[in-house]
């Protein structure tokens, strides 16, 4: 991929978007990373990829990239079929070192994914991520599957999103009532979920408030 270098950096006045997905490679992609120059104008990074030092052993690059005032941010650890990821104790400073005194602090739009990870992982690694929520109008976590105690964890300060998508394992009327508390100016609410939980009689039908009227939700099995 060091090929696409003079490419890339032959854009880098002018280059406002940029998405990597790296799926398939087995070269190390630290010097990819690290011969990049600064982007003035980016605002909206797409990275897909393995999480580990196996792809990026030096992640000062990826880090440096990482660092641009970035508004749209879209960052999905994959692994395949056939690999699996490796254990936490194994990349923790590795990812530490990722996102070592980056604030994401203009971030608007987030979509973040570690499919293929146990939940235990997923959770410790979103931690270091600290996204400022109260900042972000537009969140999609993908592929993790989130319990009440999840959400309210992850974006309790999410009060200007405008959208949102998520994956819950069962849906009630609990996790509604929660979404509409948590989240009062929506306009727009995917949610998708394995099983529909029956109404619990402790939770009556007033979870959608008179301000999400008008409001499109999307529920997907």
């Amino acid at each position: 991929m060091s090929s696409l270098l003079p490419l890339i950096n032959g854009s880098s006045h002018s280059l406002k978007a940029l998405s990597i997905e790296a799926m398939g490679s087995l070269t190390d992609l630290s010097q990819f990373f690290k011969g990049m120059q600064k982007f003035p104008l980016l605002s909206k990074l797409s990275l897909i990829m393995p999480l580990g030092p196996a792809l990026i052993s030096d992640p000062s690059g990826l880090n440096r990239l990482l660092s641009h005032p970035l508004h749209d941010l879209d960052v999905r650890f994959k692994h395949g079929p056939n690999t699996a990821p490796p254990p936490f104790h194994e990349i923790s400073h590795w990812y530490t070192q990722c996102v070592q005194g980056l604030s994401f602090d203009t971030v608007g739009t987030l979509q973040f994914g570690t499919s293929s990870m146990d939940l235990d992982v997923r959770r410790q690694l979103q931690h270091p991520f600290q996204i400022p929520f109260e900042r972000v109008t537009s969140l999609t976590i993908a592929d993790i599957r989130l319990s009440l105690e999840d959400i309210s964890m992850l974006v309790s300060n999410g009060r200007l999103l405008r959208k949102l998508s998520l994956v819950v394992g069962a849906l009630c009327l609990e996790v509604i009532d929660t979404l509409a508390a948590l989240f009062p100016k929506l306009d727009e609410l995917c949610l998708s979920f394995d099983t529909l939980r029956e109404t619990s009689a402790s939770y009556p039908c007033s979870a959608v408030s008179p301000s999400h009227n008008g409001s499109n939700i999307q529920l997907l099995m």
